[in-house]
């Protein structure tokens, strides 16, 4: 692995797997000075607890809820305790599949390519984000999926509801005491779970057809985009966007088996943004290139329509969409200031009637950014602000005094209007 790239795939090696489970920290570390503690307790807990790895799920297309033979997981289900001595061998084995070594090859080719066309094109900053585009499409085409097929017609006479899911700061990649990058992907296997079970109940009474799905931004945590921010998080900006990709379009995926029709639309966050402030093109965002991943990943899905989160020369920072003639407003909520007393929602009813005069009007607009699930009512519009996957955020705790819990929001439309609405909780 060329220095400076040790946090992408595959970085841990048989050895230091091995050595991760049976060395305390003080050896573990001076034998790997470059391993830092967070990443050491996360990949040790993962060995010890027998899930499945990284690499496990990209052999068998994402799925983590299965036991697969030859992994750890497997051992410790077959033996009820963990063979520290067996490690090694396991690890070795994982390693040694070949449709994970070409699978790697050509992601890591992929962005070799890239980093060689970026280099050229110093100066150039159009060719910069088409050739980081094209790096996202070259390895996404490593990766395969199961076939998804379409659910029966619901041939149900009685009028119909689309069900809207919000999916906002999943802040993937970041480290809090009660959140990694694991049990972020284990809170989104949670809410696909849950919102199957949700769409069952409404479907008992009229059909439920139609899924949108709204992306609110900082799907992904980001790299460099605040001082200090390398020490918080357990994935370089590059597994961040293409874990995060396979999260999400396994999301879409497993419930593109409910519904008929499937409609994802997006607006991008500010974790997104590469390196600091006004540093590169407005257009280079990780969520939008996240997005662009995942997208590629369900277009074997006939009835699922993506719609691409880009605006040619300028921030993607809105979207819209109409659900039986009501608009919808998307954007992320980094826009938003002028508070009162550390609270933002008064700042939301003039950015929101604003919007309504200037960009487009709509009838309902829904946001994130601040981890707090709220409904407000403004003047005849209705705004759903978004919750989060992320717990124990240490940060918000210190300097705003407040908490959320992990959640996102549910909700169903009638040809009449937003009929019902659900906070699913991921704890």
């Amino acid at each position: 692995m060329e220095k400076g790239h040790d946090r992408l795939v595959l970085s841990w090696t048989p050895q230091e797997k091995a050595d991760a489970v049976s060395m305390e920290w003080e050896d573990f570390h001076a034998k790997y000075p470059t391993r830092t503690p967070n990443a050491y307790r996360i990949k040790r807990n993962t060995l010890l607890n027998g899930k499945a790895s990284f690499i496990d799920r990209r052999v068998h297309n994402g799925s983590v809820r299965n036991v697969f033979p030859g992994t750890l997981a497997a051992k410790v289900a077959s033996e009820g305790r963990i063979d520290r001595n067996a490690v090694a061998k396991v690890v070795e084995d994982e390693l040694s599949s070949e449709a994970v070594r070409s699978e790697i090859e050509q992601l890591k080719q992929a962005h070799r390519a890239a980093l060689r066309k970026l280099s050229q094109k110093d100066d150039d900053r159009a060719e910069l984000v088409r050739a980081v585009y094209q790096a996202a499409s070259d390895a996404a085409a490593a990766i395969t999926l199961p076939t998804v097929k379409a659910p029966a017609k619901d041939k149900r006479k009685s009028a119909p509801e689309t069900a809207i899911l919000l999916l906002s700061d999943w802040q993937l990649g970041k480290i809090t005491p009660t959140y990694n990058s694991d049990i972020c992907a284990e809170r989104i296997e949670l809410l696909a779970a849950k919102v199957e079970s949700l769409v069952a109940i409404q479907r008992a009474d009229h059909p439920v057809t139609d899924l949108r799905v709204y992306l609110l931004g900082d799907l992904v945590e980001g790299e460099d985009i605040f001082p200090g921010q390398a020490h918080l998080i357990d994935a370089s900006l590059y597994n961040q966007t293409f874990r995060g990709a396979e999260i999400l379009a396994g999301l879409v995926r497993r419930l593109a088996a409910t519904f008929e029709n499937i409609r994802v639309v997006g607006a991008i966050g500010n974790h997104g943004r590469l390196g600091r402030k006004g540093t590169f093109h407005p257009e280079s965002n990780a969520d939008a290139m996240m997005y662009k991943v995942a997208s590629m990943l369900v277009k074997d899905i006939k009835h699922v329509d993506w719609v691409e989160t880009i605006s040619k020369g300028e921030r993607a920072w809105f979207g819209t969409d109409e659900v039986y003639g009501k608009r919808w407003f998307l954007f992320h909520g980094d826009q938003v200031g002028g508070g009162f007393a550390g609270f933002p929602w008064y700042g939301f009813g003039k950015k929101i009637q604003g919007w309504n005069m200037t960009v487009a009007p709509f009838d309902y607009s829904v946001a994130g950014h601040f981890h707090t699930p709220v409904r407000m009512y403004l003047n005849g519009i209705v705004h759903w602000n978004g919750g989060s996957t992320e717990s124990s955020n240490t940060y918000a705790q210190e300097q705003l005094a407040s908490a959320g819990e992990p959640c996102q929001w549910l909700l169903f439309q009638h040809p009449d209007g937003v009929s019902a609405e659900y906070l699913i909780r991921l704890t």
